[in-house]
């Protein structure tokens, strides 16, 4: 039981700071890290469709509909 509540607050805690991403930086700097950047060039548009789907997702949800299984 603890170790599959451990697994669900990892996952949670990564769903966090992929939503989250400025802070877990700043967050991290000031802990004393050194973050650096992808050097991915397509990154940004990775991530606008990323929260394009969940606001899709979220719209569906909100009227009732299943949202699509992504992969």
């Amino acid at each position: 039981m603890e170790k599959s509540r451990r697994e669900y607050r990892l996952r949670q805690v990564a769903a966090v700071v992929r939503r989250n991403v400025g802070t877990a930086v700043r967050e991290l700097e000031r802990l004393g890290y050194t973050v650096n950047p992808p050097k991915e060039k397509n990154l940004v548009a990775r991530i606008r469709n990323l929260v394009a789907s969940r606001q899709r997702d979220e719209e569906d949800i909100k009227k009732g509909r299943r949202p699509v299984a992504k992969r």
